[in-house]
């Protein structure tokens, strides 16, 4: 996992699985306010940090109906994003790159 920097970041990103219009929790990334990212929390298949390039969808959290809306046409995270989903093959391409990075160091042996 990615460390926080070792100054108070700005805020946290919720980093969600949308599967057929249902939101499940996948993990919990730090950000900077100057696009920084790292993960704080979640599976070994996340990346260790996210670009706006593999969010799928921007969510901003509406207290007064207690449900995360879509933010369409928001293309970078900023202060209003609460949540966001990656893009659905985002899981599979990590591990291929790890799988990938391992053979080549193997040969370096």
């Amino acid at each position: 996992m990615s460390k926080p920097p070792t100054h108070i970041f700005s805020y946290v990103i919720i980093c969600l699985d949308c599967e057929k219009e249902k939101l499940s929790f996948r993990g919990v990334y730090w950000h900077n306010g100057n696009g920084k990212t790292g993960k704080l929390f979640g599976s070994s298949k996340l990346p260790s940090e996210i670009r706006p390039t593999m969010v799928d969808k921007f969510y901003k959290y509406d207290p007064a109906l207690k449900v995360l809306k879509s933010m369409i046409g928001t293309k970078l995270f900023n202060a209003n994003v609460d949540a966001v989903s990656l893009l659905p093959d985002l899981g599979k391409k990590v591990i291929l790159q790890k799988r990938a990075g391992d053979n080549k160091n193997e040969h370096n042996k």
